[in-house]
């Protein structure tokens, strides 16, 4: 969910950004139609001149820090993707908006055998429910997947939970 923030991941790895996350598991309080961005940044002065930045666009809920300089950013859902967000929470990501789709990169590039090389981005093998996802699952389950079903598994919150 993190690109529909609109915030340039590499402005992101700049200030230490680690993960995004669906909830935070070590918070009793949990925010609704939110993500959870953890960073552990190395220069503050920096850092807080990015939170203030994000405040004053208005899309922080919440910030806090955990031990050994850990600080999350609760930033909200911008709810003109409510319903792509709510397809990708029951599994239907290629239903989502083409409007949405576009704002994940088409293209990355990483290092195959330290030789960068560009490829699909996985969330486009997801929402194109491209052969290659669908040929790995059906390899590592043993089971054939139907040419109208998707190629990656329901969302799993659990797995999108935040524990430090």
């Amino acid at each position: 969910m993190t690109p529909t923030l609109g915030i340039n991941l590499s402005v992101l790895n700049s200030h230490g950004y680690i993960n995004s996350y669906g909830i935070d598991g070590l918070r009793f309080e949990q925010y609704q139609n939110a993500v959870y961005l953890l960073f552990k940044p190395t220069d503050y002065t920096r850092f807080t001149a990015f939170v203030e930045q994000e405040y004053d666009r208005g899309v922080i809920i919440d910030d806090y820090d955990y031990d050994y300089g850990h600080v999350v950013l609760v930033y909200q859902l911008d709810p003109e993707y409510k319903s792509d967000f709510n397809l990708i929470r029951h599994g239907k990501y290629s239903e989502t908006s083409e409007k949405f789709q576009k704002l994940f990169k088409e293209k990355v590039t990483i290092a195959i055998k330290g030789v960068p090389t560009e490829e699909t981005s996985f969330q486009n093998l997801i929402f194109f429910r491209s052969n290659k996802l669908k040929e790995y699952w059906e390899e590592k389950t043993g089971f054939s997947i139907p040419k109208n079903k998707e190629v990656w598994p329901i969302y799993n919150i659990n797995s999108e939970t935040l524990k430090l």
